[in-house]
């Protein structure tokens, strides 16, 4: 059995999350935390847990902090990070400090439950920005993706970036056929595949 704490500021997210990692036989979700200092105090205490899955962004207690603590105290909890922005500094920085990789919040379940026994194996999962996409993007071709990913509509994305609804479609359509896709649905699926 993979014993889990989830530390995630947002309650129905965490909640969500127990929700659906319940429906695996070797995962069981041992402890919740909403914020990084509070699993750390946790873990602190003697909570024993094989995977910590911890927020990048949290208000009190962020994922940084959180895994400076653990490694100030001699805690080597496996951890894997769960981000719903591309953020490449905070995350590095958190891979640097001992997190066994990152994912976004919006992959399948089955990638987050085949991410998390893998980082209890003794695994890590790389993590590539999209700077390190294998293909050829502009900075301002990389932004649009980051904000498609995200889920946001043409109108929000040009709001975003400060760029005209039109432009934003040119954008999109050119990153479609850098991808080899056809729509929005078929890019996301396409990024998870390229582990993006």
């Amino acid at each position: 059995m993979i014993r889990l704490l989830i530390a995630e500021d947002q309650a129905l997210v965490r909640e969500g999350l127990c929700a659906l990692l319940a429906l695996y036989d070797d995962l069981a979700v041992v402890a919740q935390a909403a914020d990084g200092s509070a699993a750390v105090r946790a873990l602190a205490e003697g909570l024993e847990v094989d995977v910590l899955l911890l927020d990048v962004r949290m208000p009190q207690g962020g994922a940084l902090h959180a895994l400076g603590e653990l490694r100030t105290r001699g805690l080597e909890t496996p951890t894997l990070l769960l981000t719903t922005f591309d953020d490449p500094a905070a995350l590095q920085a958190g891979i640097a400090l001992g997190a066994r990789g990152c994912l976004l919040k919006d992959v399948p379940v089955e990638q987050l439950v085949e991410a998390i026994r893998l980082v209890a194996a003794g695994g890590s999962i790389p993590y590539r920005p999209l700077a390190q996409l294998p293909l050829s993007l502009t900075e301002r071709e990389q932004s649009v993706l980051r904000e498609l990913r995200e889920g946001k509509q043409n109108k929000e994305i040009a709001a975003s970036l400060g760029l005209s609804p039109g432009t934003v479609r040119n954008y999109i359509s050119t990153l479609f056929e850098k991808l080899g896709v056809r729509d929005r649905a078929q890019a996301i699926r396409r990024l998870q595949e390229l582990g993006l």
